[in-house]
């Protein structure tokens, strides 16, 4: 790839793969979702949830400062990687065995027992994941390839093993089929490239790593809880069915916020960079970068919440028809944790990731305090209210703690033209049939670009400037061997 720095490049591998890894995953969840229907699928989803929350334990904010040890460390990144292999193994064991005797021990369903148990043996194959390593040692490619062949066996032992309702218990092993093939994959290129591993038993650099680790795994879990405690509330009060509904509206969601947040992969060093060298560098790069956000997810979040009803059915059948309402919420969220995004990022990069946490934590109390009370009322419609709730209040704090700390930037000078430009789009699309989906999608994106452009919001070079980041570029990176 001629003309782009090496930062660019991984950047690029980095963003075909995983962009290409999560449409074979909506791909592969929605054909299980198809396959289960809505009750099904919805106990897929909340073991899933559940096995979640312990894989947090598993990696403990190993993974975030495990790959910055990796890339500042050479000389001794292969005993540490593999030092922190053989505590994820032993958490890993520990974890499983603490989700086994939940399971023995609370009455639950037999099916959904068995399910349970068979997922949490995931957490085991989390343990020996290199992901981590590989983002330190800045081999994009070897990352990417593994998401996408994992995401690709998913696929295909879902589409092999389950053929209908009665099939639910083979889903777990669809999802491990994707995790040991992943992990395989990154463990071969390890060798290929750096040798034979050997585990190493070194307590004195677990006990750094659990210190390292510790305000990466708080700020996570914290988050995580605030994204999926609708799951498990939805599961107290209503039913299995209402669980799937409503994820199968939260999947589609979460895959353009995933594929959104490759994005902030790049932000997040770059505004680390300009931090370490100049505080005052800083502003120009966020304000730009905020912009550019309103810009691409203010459009996002209007078009979804217009075509709600035809995207879930398109993905997911008429049978998920229901989900559309919750769905309109949901996009919308998406755009505003986009925004939010960028305060939270500017926070962490100017030191200031106590202020960060805090409102982490914030968001994620009111998430599930407005789930208590709004899902026994609203059903789907109050889960996603609380979830875009949530994310307004994010968006809110860290605009508050980030004009505070960094910068008194005012936010709603970069809404104005992207909420014209959505308006006009808006009026377009109304007049567009339905049918096929893709023709409002792509009538919308063009006119919406056209009238952004109209309204010198932005301009193409600046648009492509984005896209390709040339080997003259302030923010050049160095590759690592």
């Amino acid at each position: 790839m001629p003309g782009l720095t090496p930062t660019a490049r991984n950047l690029l591998v980095l963003v075909i793969g995983e962009v290409s890894a999560r449409f074979a995953a909506l791909a592969g969840t929605a054909y299980l979702a198809r396959t289960l229907g809505a009750d099904g699928f919805g106990i897929v989803v909340f073991v899933a949830t559940v096995v979640t929350y312990f894989s947090f334990a598993v990696q403990f904010g190993l993974d975030q400062s495990g790959s910055r040890e990796v890339a500042r460390n050479r000389n001794a990144r292969a005993a540490y990687i593999f030092g922190l292999v053989g505590l994820r193994g032993g958490l890993a064991l520990l974890c499983y065995a603490v989700l086994a005797l939940l399971v023995l021990t609370v009455p639950l369903a037999h099916a959904l027992r068995g399910v349970l148990l068979l997922q949490g043996l995931t957490l085991l194959v989390l343990a020996a994941h290199l992901g981590w390593a590989f983002q330190g040692l800045q081999r994009m490619g070897a990352l990417a390839l593994a998401t996408l062949l994992g995401q690709l066996a998913f696929v295909a032992s879902t589409v092999t093993l389950v053929r209908g309702p009665q099939d639910l218990v083979w889903a777990p092993l669809c999802y491990m089929a994707a995790e040991v093939t992943a992990t395989v994959t990154l463990l071969v290129q390890y060798v290929a490239r750096f040798g034979r591993p050997v585990l190493a038993l070194d307590l004195a650099t677990w006990r750094r790593s659990f210190g390292e680790g510790l305000p990466f795994f708080v700020s996570r879990l914290l988050r995580t809880i605030g994204m999926t405690f609708d799951v498990l509330a939805l599961k107290w009060y209503l039913s299995d069915a209402a669980v799937g509904l409503y994820s199968a509206a939260s999947r589609i969601a979460f895959f353009l916020l995933g594929v959104l947040a490759l994005y902030f992969i790049t932000l997040n060093p770059i505004l680390a960079r300009a931090a370490a060298r100049d505080r005052a560098s800083v502003g120009p790069l966020f304000v730009r970068s905020l912009r550019l956000t309103a810009i691409a997810v203010i459009p996002m979040g209007v078009g979804g919440a217009i075509l709600a009803p035809e995207i879930v059915t398109t993905v997911f059948g008429v049978e998920y028809g229901p989900a559309a309402a919750p769905l309109r919420l949901l996009i919308m969220a998406v755009a505003i944790t986009m925004i939010g995004s960028n305060y939270r990022s500017g926070l962490i990069a100017s030191d200031h990731q106590l202020a960060e946490t805090r409102i982490i934590a914030a968001s994620a109390l009111l998430s599930v305090v407005l789930n208590l009370l709004l899902i026994p009322a609203l059903g789907l419609v109050g889960a996603a209210g609380a979830f875009l709730a949530s994310e307004a209040l994010l968006l809110g704090l860290g605009y508050h703690a980030f004009r505070r700390h960094v910068l008194a930037e005012t936010l709603l000078r970069h809404l104005s033209r992207p909420v014209a430009a959505s308006l006009v789009m808006t009026l377009v699309v109304a007049a567009t049939p339905r049918t096929p989906v893709l023709l409002p999608v792509v009538t919308g994106i063009v006119t919406y670009v056209a009238t952004i452009l109209a309204l010198r919001a932005t301009t193409v070079a600046e648009l492509l400037d984005i896209l390709v980041a040339r080997r003259n570029s302030p923010s050049r990176g160095t590759e690592v061997d």
